[in-house]
């Protein structure tokens, strides 16, 4: 159970995304307990993204990665509450590997997107 603070230790957020996986995979299969549950915790986050924005005077688009901001569940939640969601295409590593190549080689950036998505899985 989570305790009264800010962070979680590793084993309380390996439970979380263990449940996490269940719930996705109970709403994939229709499940409507689940669906109801993934669909509170999106709206969850959308008022979090909300607070932020207030918080940190930011404009109404956001940057979302990851598997929860891949479903079409969450992006729609997100347009509900007036957040302008950005997924991008390329994976978070994506950054780090341009901003490497920038430093260390001697490639522009069309081959580097070339090789790049040459690597990712279809």
């Amino acid at each position: 159970m989570l305790q009264d603070r800010d962070l979680l230790s590793v084993q309380e957020a390996r439970d979380m995304i263990k449940k996490a996986r269940i719930a996705f995979e109970a709403a994939k299969k229709g499940d409507k307990t689940a669906e109801e549950i993934l669909r509170h915790n999106f709206a969850r986050i959308a008022k979090l993204i909300l607070h932020a924005q207030k918080t940190f005077d930011c404009a109404n688009t956001v940057i979302c990665a990851g598997s929860i901001a891949a479903t079409e569940e969450f992006r729609t939640i997100l347009k509900e509450w007036g957040i302008d969601p950005i997924i991008p295409h390329m994976p978070p590593v994506y950054g780090a590997c341009v901003k490497c190549t920038q430093h260390y080689a001697d490639t522009d950036a069309e081959t580097f997107d070339r090789n790049f998505n040459h690597t990712l899985p279809n």
